[in-house]
């Protein structure tokens, strides 16, 4: 029998396979993001239970992939469910949609711990919510959203450039507004942009915030919260750029309810 490896490994995905089992996408601790056939886990009484649930923490052991074959999964323990989770719909699909970015942004094998403390850190701030006021969650999830999105592109080498023109390097303007061309890098300064209309345009606040939540850990105290104007200007702006590394929109991306 092949050799295991054993880590710990959040739950992106589940797809049906048969009757009975599932082809099970994992974002693991030290061994990057793994899909692997997961036998039985369909069944009346599945074998891995409900460790396999979205969202999940686990301990899996599973066996690596051979040539044009899926890993096999032999033992997924349940470490966290992440419950207090399903109780916030907004909360659920934001989460969603941060498993289906790494899903498809993640090569498969590829270590990336770094990704992984990322979307640890959003379940656990997704899970606070019980204990701040009521309308808390409501004003911090696009905050949260907004800030997942630019730190995963930082973590994969595509966060675009907010502090200088990413073409020639000048400073960006204090307090003005600024055209941020994803395709190009960031923010394009007049000279580099030539005129040319295309490109996102954000004002000094909507940068501002950007920045903040750029820079602060997603659990920070004082992640600001974003205006209608602000989040209606930063609502467009990193999808696209994760749509030009995924080939496509993401599908989770429309659930969104902010």
């Amino acid at each position: 029998m092949s050799e295991t490896l054993v880590d710990e490994a959040l739950v992106l995905d589940r797809v049906p396979y048969g009757d009975h089992d599932l082809v099970t996408a994992l974002l693991t601790r030290n061994n990057g993001r793994a899909s692997l056939f997961a036998r039985g886990a369909r069944r009346r009484r599945p074998r891995f239970g409900a460790a396999l649930d979205l969202h999940c923490l686990v301990e899996a052991e599973w066996r690596p992939p051979r040539a044009g074959t899926l890993g096999v999964l032999v033992r997924a323990d349940l470490l966290d469910d992440h419950r207090t989770l399903r109780g916030d719909l907004d909360g659920l699909l934001l989460a969603s949609f941060a498993a289906e970015a790494i899903k498809e942004t993640c090569p498969e094998g590829e270590p990336v711990p770094s990704v992984f403390a990322l979307q640890a850190a959003l379940l656990a701030r997704l899970c606070r919510s019980p204990t701040e006021p009521a309308a808390a969650p409501t004003r911090t999830w696009p905050s949260l959203w907004i800030a997942f999105q630019i730190k995963l592109l930082g973590l994969l080498g595509y966060a675009p450039q907010l502090e200088r023109c990413a073409a020639c390097g000048a400073p960006a303007p204090p307090g003005k507004s600024v055209l941020v061309e994803m395709a190009r890098g960031g923010i394009c300064c007049r000279t580099c942009r030539e005129g040319a209309s295309t490109g996102h345009l954000l004002r000094s606040p909507a940068l501002a915030a950007l920045r903040r939540l750029r820079d602060l850990p997603l659990g920070a105290e004082d992640l600001p919260q974003l205006g209608a104007t602000e989040l209606e200007q930063l609502r467009p702006l990193l999808p696209r750029a994760l749509e030009q590394l995924t080939g496509r929109p993401l599908k989770s991306l429309p659930l969104l309810r902010f």
